[in-house]
């Protein structure tokens, strides 16, 4: 049977264990997406690049949320 979810309930990390989503990072993945564009200069590479890696430090690396060290306190008392 179908289920339906709310899209306020899932998450990356939801969809990546339950659909096996795997990160693909091949130039060529979304070649339609590429075609007629001009070419970028060395500078516009360079920070797609930058802009790229920060990208997927975050994901792979998510920053700690506010107030998470009082939740891990409550999680894990002295």
């Amino acid at each position: 049977m179908l289920q339906t979810l709310k899209a306020q309930n899932i998450d990356l990390r939801y969809l990546i264990e339950t659909f096996g989503l795997q990160r693909i990072r091949d130039d060529q993945f979304f070649w339609e997406w590429q075609a007629a564009l001009p070419e970028l200069t060395e500078i516009e590479k360079q920070e797609l690049d930058r802009v790229q890696e920060g990208y997927f430090n975050l994901v792979e690396y998510p920053p700690l949320l506010e107030n998470s060290d009082r939740n891990f306190d409550k999680a894990w008392p002295s």
